[in-house]
């Protein structure tokens, strides 16, 4: 184990780094003179590292191996004395820091940690022991496992990748020809594969420190991340019903206890099932930062800095954590199916619905590429109001009239 900081001493930070944008602000996070900081990141993202405060900046091709990254962490640790913490924030990165604290003895979430909060499969197993209802779920192992669950279990089913992340690589599949092609277009080891089940699909986004609810807000989506991934418009409306608050929140509480998440920050997904009764079913979670907008109204609806508050709480320091009342909501339009395509035109909706306070439109010129994510796509659009029912029409208004215009452009 690392001797951490010894009484005065300058504590060492290493924070893994691949973001190129607003939320890579650890110069506004971390205290660079009371902490000595050094940073590992790749090219595209090292022009968001003030390294003028930083003890060493060193950039990687990419952050993927995971033996080049530990032999960099050990040499800076050798240099600027033990690194004391490890910041990794990406989802993707989240288990390369967990494998760092390991491997360098820093505080902060360890392996097993991060797979409650990565892998599919174990977060279900746990949620299950904790007597919450998952859906019916198996490793997909090869195509014959598959097809067996489908006979087991009957179809629609949905294929995840284990440790995937905002529906990338997600499918459903409905009928038995649908499933056969896809299992011919993955590799099945790599995935589980679970029931569909029918409902409404809620997020609850938070931060928690000592076992205890920081911050908590609840939304129910409108149309899902597998259609967005699919070519349809993704919305959110967060929940203003108090007996509807408080029973997400008791279930909030009851996941993150059953999957030991402790301190940090989370992404809960639940569906609210009809058949065979009225019942809350897990559906998954991040042990991180909602994506897409949700930084973004937390942060101008809420009062509270998701990524700054996580940062401080994972450095064991106090944040301050008090939400506004008001609603808020978000609508994201996707890329056009025919891409790649150059933007005509894109119509403002501003002013035009009264709860809608911000938009991020592509500008005329701009070429979409069909890998914009949730970031470069044909529009987004937050909201904020005083009730759910007045953000939740300006939500679907936004999803049903936006229009882009844009022309197909060759590969």
């Amino acid at each position: 184990m690392t001797d951490h900081p010894a009484a005065g001493a300058r504590p060492h930070i290493l924070v893994l780094n691949r973001w190129d944008d607003e939320f890579a602000r650890y110069h506004e996070y971390i205290d660079h003179s009371g902490n000595l900081v050094s940073y590992v990141t790749t090219a595209s993202a090292r022009p968001a590292i003030h390294a003028d405060l930083a003890c060493e900046v060193h950039v990687l091709p990419t952050l993927e191996d995971w033996a080049e990254v530990a032999a960099l962490a050990r040499q800076l640790a050798a240099r600027h004395g033990p690194i004391d913490r490890v910041i990794a924030l990406s989802e993707f990165d989240l288990d390369l820091g967990a494998s760092l604290r390991e491997t360098l003895g820093a505080r902060g979430p360890t392996s097993l940690a991060t797979r409650l909060v990565r892998d599919k499969v174990a977060m279900k197993r746990a949620v299950s022991a904790a007597g919450m209802r998952v859906p019916r779920f198996s490793t997909a192992l090869d195509r014959a496992a598959v097809h067996d669950f489908a006979r087991r279990t009957g179809l629609p089913l949905i294929l995840k990748p284990r440790t995937g992340a905002a529906s990338h690589g997600v499918h459903r599949a409905d009928t038995p020809e649908q499933l056969e092609t896809l299992l011919r277009s993955i590799d099945p080891g790599a995935y589980e594969v679970e029931e569909y089940v029918s409902g409404d699909i809620y997020h609850i986004d938070g931060l928690v420190a000592g076992g205890i609810l920081q911050a908590n807000r609840s939304a129910r989506y409108l149309n899902t991340c597998l259609d967005f991934e699919n070519g349809l418009p993704l919305g959110s409306v967060a929940v203003d019903d108090p007996h509807l608050t408080r029973e997400l929140d008791r279930l909030t509480h009851r996941v993150l206890a059953a999957l030991r998440l402790e301190t940090g920050a989370y992404h809960l997904e639940v569906i609210r099932a009809e058949q065979p009764g009225p019942e809350w079913v897990f559906l998954e979670i991040g042990g991180r930062v909602g994506g897409g907008e949700i930084p973004f109204i937390w942060n101008d609806v809420y009062g509270i800095d998701l990524v700054g508050s996580w940062i401080r709480l994972l450095l064991g320091q106090p944040a301050s954590l008090r939400m506004s009342p008001e609603v808020a909501g978000f609508a994201m339009i996707p890329e056009p199916r025919e891409v790649p395509c150059e933007v005509v035109g894109a119509t403002s909706l501003l002013g035009k619905l009264p709860t809608l306070y911000a938009e991020v439109l592509p500008s005329k010129g701009d070429r979409l590429d069909g890998h914009g994510g949730y970031d470069r796509i044909s529009g987004r659009f937050r909201f904020r109001g005083p009730t759910s029912s007045a953000v939740e029409r300006d939500v679907r208004l936004a999803m049903e009239t936006y229009r882009l215009d844009y022309v197909p452009r060759a590969a």
